[in-house]
């Protein structure tokens, strides 16, 4: 089972925010400039967010739950 706590680390990883996780768990990262991670970490956080919405309103059949994932996404800039 994944827990939000793994969806974040995760989700951290893909967006470039840490490198790796070290064998003692820890988050590690190899850039001075994290602007672009940071985003991209919010994008992600967003995406999933909308996501869970839109199977929440009904399992996606709710034209709400897409107005609200649609809504999530505009404010970050992602598309479907």
């Amino acid at each position: 089972m994944t827990t939000h706590t793994d969806r974040i680390r995760q989700m951290a990883i893909d967006s470039g925010l840490i490198a790796f996780v070290d064998r003692d768990g820890a988050l590690v990262t190899e850039r001075e400039d994290q602007t672009a991670p940071i985003l991209r970490f919010a994008q992600l956080v967003a995406e999933d967010c909308a996501q869970h919405v839109n199977r929440s309103l009904t399992e996606g059949r709710s034209p709400m739950g897409k107005v609200a994932s649609e809504a999530i996404r505009a404010r970050y800039s992602l598309k479907d």
